[in-house]
């Protein structure tokens, strides 16, 4: 799970199903749904079912076309995949005992 401090996000499922785990438990999009997840909001998302999905989505303020460049050029591990995202705002959340 991680935290947006600064950015709003709305995910639109254009195809496939996708589990979305907020703080009341996993909820599971079809496409044709979509889901605002205003700043601040903890959140997970991961692709369910037998086939991929395709999703669009939107940031406010969109500021983060950095951090995407970033992740890009390699296959991040947890601890830099943290530290990537830490200076953009994003924080990652240790799962709870």
């Amino acid at each position: 799970m991680h935290v947006h401090h600064d950015e709003d996000e709305v995910f639109n499922v254009l195809s496939g199903r996708v589990e979305f785990t907020l703080a009341d438990g996993p909820v599971v999009a079809e496409a044709g749904t979509s889901a605002h997840l205003p700043k601040g909001t903890p959140h997970a998302s991961r692709v369910v079912g037998d086939g991929p999905a395709r999703m669009l989505t939107l940031l406010a303020p969109g500021r983060l076309e950095g951090l995407f460049r970033e992740l890009a050029t390699f296959p991040p591990g947890p601890e830099r995949l943290v530290a990537t995202c830490a200076p953009y705002g994003i924080e990652h959340l240790r799962p709870q005992d």
